[in-house]
């Protein structure tokens, strides 16, 4: 089984074999996965830390490598082009602007504080599997936690049951089909992020997009596409 195999379900069954294959192998190899196409990745820590550090040899934007778009790829719905305006698809001195404005939100978030509402979560979360006599952890727990707890850092209220219904569609994406679909999700849920940024311009309250949308350093706020950039590269 092969590196170009990742998404097969006999690989997801039992992948430690294949992936200890690859490892012997070279350290740059090619995967197919759909939309995107063949990709070269890296497949061992000393690659993928050049990868990630060498900056004079690599680009994050795949503009500054001759490419006429973020991601490397000509044709894009509006909506993926708005997702690449994010700290992580950025080089410098782009990325050191947005992390400068992101800093001090962040920073307050006191992340230390949300153990015990996280633990309380998770108890309702389990209470609730038990009592429906469902097993599946993952659909039970992974999956809506962190939905759950990154809603609370936002300051989302009630209105979070509509963002979750819109997350599953996106979250099914496995197939090429079930991409394809997905991509068509992601403008509902930036016009939902920027229903929000609108209200909280007007009546500011606790949370991060707060924080955000009034972020500020040397005079500079983030734009609307970097807003929703940065809320949501955190899902």
């Amino acid at each position: 089984m092969s590196l170009s195999r990742l998404g097969t379900q006999a690989l997801k069954r039992s992948p430690h074999a294949a992936l200890a294959a690859a490892l012997t192998g070279p350290p740059v190899q090619e995967m197919s996965i759909p939309i995107f196409g063949r990709l070269a990745v890296t497949v061992s820590h000393a690659a993928s830390q050049d990868l990630l550090k060498d900056t004079d040899r690599f680009a994050v934007d795949a503009r500054n490598a001759g490419h006429s778009s973020a991601f490397g790829l000509p044709l894009l719905p509006k909506s993926l082009k708005v997702l690449a305006s994010n700290v992580l698809t950025m080089d410098d001195p782009d990325h050191r602007r947005l992390r400068k404005l992101v800093d001090g939100p962040f920073r307050r978030a006191a992340v230390g504080t949300l153990r015990a509402p996280i633990a309380l979560q998770v108890s309702r979360l389990l209470d609730g599997m038990e009592a429906a006599g469902q097993t599946d952890l993952v659909n039970g727990l992974f999956r809506p936690l962190p939905l759950q707890v990154i809603c609370d850092m936002l300051g989302l209220g009630e209105n979070r049951k509509q963002l979750f219904a819109l997350f599953d569609g996106i979250a099914a994406g496995s197939t090429f089909w079930g991409m394809v679909r997905a991509v068509f999700q992601i403008g509902p849920v930036q016009q939902f992020f920027g229903d929000e940024f609108a209200r909280v311009r007007v009546e500011p309250r606790p949370g991060l997009i707060t924080e955000l949308v009034h972020a500020e350093a040397d005079g500079d706020r983030m734009s609307e596409e970097e807003l929703l950039a940065m809320v949501f590269v955190m899902f």
